[in-house]
């Protein structure tokens, strides 16, 4: 497991976190090594599973289909892609549907508009 430490001197507490499938430590400046590596035992079935959710979702994103059509898990709803012509890029949801504007209709494209408005 890789593990990567971020240390400053402006944070007071330790805290754990997943990024790109990686742990993340954010730590205190001076935080023993030793210290860094209790957290880490003692939060090990977190991590776990943080990890497995994280290798889970990747692997659903990327068999998920962006085209017209395709449906989305979004704060709890599901909606249904709907692409509008136009040029502005513009994600809004309307109903049950997420409405992207933009002006070329391909699986990039789409995914890209999708990602920068909504997350």
């Amino acid at each position: 497991m890789k593990v990567e430490i971020r240390k400053s001197s402006k944070r007071r507490t330790i805290s754990l976190k997943i990024e790109q499938g990686q742990v993340v430590v954010l730590a205190p400046e001076r935080t023993s090594e030793r210290k860094i590596e209790s957290i880490l035992k003692e939060h090990q079935s977190w991590i776990t599973k943080q990890l497995l959710k994280w290798e889970t979702q990747a692997a659903d994103l990327k068999t998920k289909v962006f085209e017209p059509g395709g449906e989305f898990l979004y704060l709890g709803q599901v909606y249904r892609l709907n692409v509008v012509a136009g040029v502005s890029g513009k994600v809004l949801i309307e109903g049950q549907s997420i409405a992207l504007q933009t002006h070329t209709v391909s699986e990039p494209v789409i995914k890209l508009r999708l990602f920068q408005r909504i997350s």
